[in-house]
């Protein structure tokens, strides 16, 4: 019933897109934030003041209704009022102010702050998002184009705006949090009823339309029915409707047939059968007689779809050819003939020397919105018959595209025999760098960022394997012999509006 069937990332990003419109074009030098919000209650009083003062112009309304327009907040408000005419624009932006001050602003400008505690950090971004094309999508664009014509604002002017002012990235951390809190695959494993009132203006009607849309990639369409009520509100469903429609969901779990589901007509038929003491709506506390208003219904697009196929993992294999040298980056004497590492022969007499191997990844594959989350490398290692064991500490080193740059080191990982590696540690002592087994290293939150901003750069990404030695002879050999080729798993998101 109501149910934010987009999805905790599809739902934040809409309500954003409003609010990015709101403070852009209403209050450009104010302080209301609109993600990392430290005072939740004096951050809404301060947005709510803005509002108020908008809507006492006609301007202020037009761009009210462009605000709204781009989360598709509905122009009805009053579960007990009829619908307004889809023509009468200045009812309807009356009611998406009411709307937007007294329920959306609340979540959008205080309590988005409890969920960025959870999440720690901010899981919206409208990076990349074309407002004009928004506008075109929305349920409301004809109001906002009449609204601004009859005021003498110049819309497109609005709209350049937006397109130039700068826009809210994401924190990964906190995207992965929202993904897991919820997105949807589709893969429905028992029968699904949906219920919603049409003039929702918290959950609109068009998050139906998104869970749909995935239950049908799925392939899982026989599994999900969804109703529709033609009222305002959100949630406000009378004790007939809300029996019926679970009458129609045991009816399916008893006989594997959806019956009625699909026919308002007779929905309505059995809610008015239930009688006057259930079909009702309270008004405070006072009920009112209210007929059952099941009807056919097909919901516009969502407007910032994001489920499970937006989220990909990937694996990025390094290729054959790789570095290696010492450190002062002569390159290493290819002793043992590594297939897809390095390893080599340092004989000077010093007792502590640093060789280094580099190997590169090609992330030119992924899509140019893609964002990364998450990662690991792995390495495996070949035989040890002759590579001395021990003596050395290693570690994992992100590096820019040309080996001759700067190093940047964001962390420590033991080369250990042993399958599976903790996270980054300051120190490590090296047991067998001749292992033939998988040393997997999971990426740290800074080398997530450097891994992104490669893809934003140049398309590639490198690493560097370092051995610090302190073998205590004048001779040795001293390196890493890959048994495989090195890669790089990769879980990305990218936004796609595919409809």
């Amino acid at each position: 019933m109501c149910g934010v069937l987009a999805g905790g990332v599809g739902i934040w990003n809409q309500v954003l897109d409003g609010a990015f419109a709101f403070k852009t074009l209403l209050a450009p030098t104010s302080d209301v934030q609109l993600v990392h919000i430290t005072n939740p209650a004096a951050n809404l009083a301060k947005a709510l003041q803005i509002l108020t003062t908008a809507q006492a112009t006609p301007q202020g309304q037009a761009r009210i209704a462009l605000l709204a327009a781009l989360a598709d907040v509905p122009g009805w408000f009053d579960p007990t009022s009829p619908e307004p005419a889809a023509d009468d624009y200045v009812t309807r932006e009356q009611n998406q102010f009411r709307w937007s001050a007294g329920v959306d602003f609340a979540f959008i400008f205080a309590f988005r702050a409890e969920l960025e505690a959870r999440a720690r950090g901010n899981p919206s971004w409208n990076t990349g998002v074309d407002y004009r094309k928004q506008l075109e999508r929305s349920i409301n664009r004809d109001e906002v184009m009449a609204l601004y014509q009859q005021t003498g604002l110049n819309l497109e002017d609005d709209l350049r705006i937006l397109e130039s002012a700068p826009r809210i990235a994401a924190d990964p951390h906190a995207v992965k949090y929202l993904i897991n809190n919820i997105i949807f695959d589709g893969q429905l494993q028992l029968p699904v009823l949906t219920m919603h009132t049409t003039g929702d203006g918290l959950v609109t009607v068009e998050h139906e339309r998104a869970y749909a849309r995935v239950v049908h990639a799925a392939g899982k369409d026989a599994t999900l029915r969804q109703t529709y009520v033609h009222r305002a509100g959100h949630c406000t469903f009378t004790p007939a409707e809300t029996i019926t429609a679970f009458q129609t969901l045991i009816h399916r779990l008893d006989t594997n047939n959806w019956g009625t589901a699909d026919n308002p007509q007779a929905l309505n038929l059995v809610a008015s059968a239930l009688g006057p003491n259930f079909n009702l709506w309270l008004v405070g506390n006072t009920p009112v007689p209210t007929a059952p208003a099941f009807m056919q219904y097909q919901p516009a697009p969502f407007l910032r779809p994001f489920d499970t196929r937006n989220v990909v993992t990937t694996d990025i294999t390094a290729p054959r050819s790789m570095a290696g040298y010492v450190d002062s980056k002569a390159p290493l004497k290819n002793f043992l003939g590594a297939d897809y590492l390095w390893t080599g022969q340092d004989t000077r007499p010093q007792t502590h020397r640093s060789l280094h191997g580099v190997f590169q990844f090609d992330l030119g594959g992924l899509p140019a919105d893609a964002q990364v989350l998450e990662g690991q490398v792995q390495l495996m290692g070949g035989s040890s018959q002759y590579l001395n064991a021990g003596g050395g500490s290693w570690q994992l080193m992100l590096l820019n595209d040309s080996v001759d740059a700067g190093w940047t080191k964001l962390g420590y990982w033991q080369i250990h025999n042993a399958p599976t590696l903790g996270p980054a540690r300051p120190t490590l002592t090296d047991q067998d760098i001749g292992s033939e087994i998988a040393n997997t290293f999971e990426l740290i939150p800074s080398q997530v960022g450097e891994i992104q901003s490669r893809l934003a750069s140049s398309g590639k990404g490198s690493f560097r394997l370092d051995g610090d030695c302190t073998w205590p002879y004048g001779r040795h050999i001293f390196g890493w012999s890959a048994k495989a080729s090195p890669s790089l798993q990769i879980t990305y998101f990218h936004e796609s509006f595919v409809r």
